[in-house]
């Protein structure tokens, strides 16, 4: 009779893989941690998307300002604020802070007010090669870099 190693061996590895994953691993259980979210979340956007998302997630939140377009939302404990972002109250010849939004907002933002837009990556907006506060001329070129 033809005898392989695989044939031995294969059914010997088995019986000793169940028994450490029965002893070891198959049963213990796994528990979410019971500990409130206290991460802080900081997202800039237009006013009727932000408030779309938090109501499809259902975060409660409140909206502090009293007009405008655009919004900071600052979330926190599953709680939500929103405020009117300082950065809209900068002079037309001054770079915004762009960095927390999208792209589609902070492209928006920054070709309204005369600056050449480059975007590189994908996602939030994570840092942006003109310092925000600082003058420019119409036409410049502002990089901004998303993760």
């Amino acid at each position: 009779k033809l005898i392989y190693g695989a044939d031995v061996s294969g059914t010997v590895f088995k019986e000793i893989s169940d028994k450490i994953y029965s002893r070891y691993v198959g049963n213990k259980t796994y528990r979410a941690n019971a500990e409130s979210d206290t991460i802080f979340y900081s997202f800039t956007g237009l006013h009727n998307e932000i408030t779309a998302i938090n109501s499809t997630l259902k975060i409660p939140f409140t909206d502090s300002a009293n007009g405008g377009y655009w919004r900071t939302m600052r979330l926190q404990k599953n709680n939500a604020v929103l405020q009117f972002p300082t950065m809209m109250l900068t002079a037309s010849q001054v770079i915004p802070n762009v960095i927390g939004m999208g792209l589609k907002d902070a492209v928006y933002l920054t070709e309204n007010k005369g600056l050449k837009v480059i975007a590189t990556g994908k996602g939030k907006v994570v840092n942006q090669s003109l310092a925000a506060g600082t003058i420019f001329k119409k036409g410049e070129t502002l990089t901004i870099f998303l993760n």
